[in-house]
């Protein structure tokens, strides 16, 4: 591709624009992505490219954490909200040994980006319209010593939070319920507050590539700021 064209039902979503199932272009947005890699590449990160053909106009098949929740050496598969998104589930496989693959008949709904591994044996869910209890009860059922909490979400969890290195998050405290908060301060986390409005442009979905480390879009200046200040060094794409 050249440009990332953009869903509706993800354009109507965030910025509420108008109600016509238009597909934007954004100009550029091929060249930020390639940006990206190049930055995961010079950081030591290994690539594995995936080959999804959409299935519906405007799908970006481009957010990988999604098709997914792999804790230790078990891969569960995403079990989408949007029907047409389960071609990216399918394109991950073939990159996954079967024996890793967890194959269950059950009817759950959940999507990697609401998984966020904070510890080894403690995860955060979000749940909401892609992740429901039956989601979570399935991952209490194949991991029964670890624990899981959860709180509802509008959009992925990372839109709330992210990682930033050991026991240290970026978080918009206004969609972060107080008794989580309350939770990760007894676990001893430290927090750096978001701007709220850099959110539109993921202020809090940062990629952590190392302990105090992070990849973040370069839109969010003044996030980017107060993550710096608080000891993490910040890489922009």
């Amino acid at each position: 591709f050249t440009d990332l064209k953009v869903n509706p039902i993800q354009e109507k979503a965030i910025s509420n624009l108008d109600p016509k199932q238009r597909v934007l272009v954004y100009e550029g947005a091929a060249e930020c992505h390639a940006n990206l890699l190049e930055v995961l590449k010079n950081q030591g990160v290994e690539l594995v490219y995936s080959e999804v053909t959409p299935i519906k106009e405007g799908h970006i098949p481009l957010f990988t954490r999604d098709t997914g929740v792999i804790i230790e050496d078990v891969f569960l598969l995403s079990s989408m909200r949007f029907p047409y998104r389960q071609v990216e589930v399918q394109g991950a496989l073939g990159h996954i040994n079967n024996k890793n693959i967890f194959v269950t008949d059950l009817d759950y709904k959940i999507e990697g980006g609401d998984v966020m591994f904070l510890e080894k044996d403690f995860l955060l869910i979000g749940t909401g319209p892609r992740t429901n209890t039956r989601g979570i009860e399935l991952l209490q059922s194949i991991f029964s010593a670890k624990q899981f909490e959860s709180f509802e979400t509008k959009f992925h969890i990372d839109t709330a939070m992210g990682i930033l290195g050991k026991n240290h998050l970026v978080i918009l405290p206004n969609l972060v319920p107080p008794e989580v908060l309350e939770l990760l301060i007894e676990r001893g986390y430290s927090f750096v507050e978001a701007e709220t409005s850099e959110y539109d442009t993921g202020c809090t979905n940062v990629i952590a590539i190392n302990d105090r480390k992070v990849i973040a879009p370069a839109e969010n200046k003044v996030t980017n700021q107060r993550i710096r200040e608080s000891g993490v060094e910040v890489i922009e794409v």
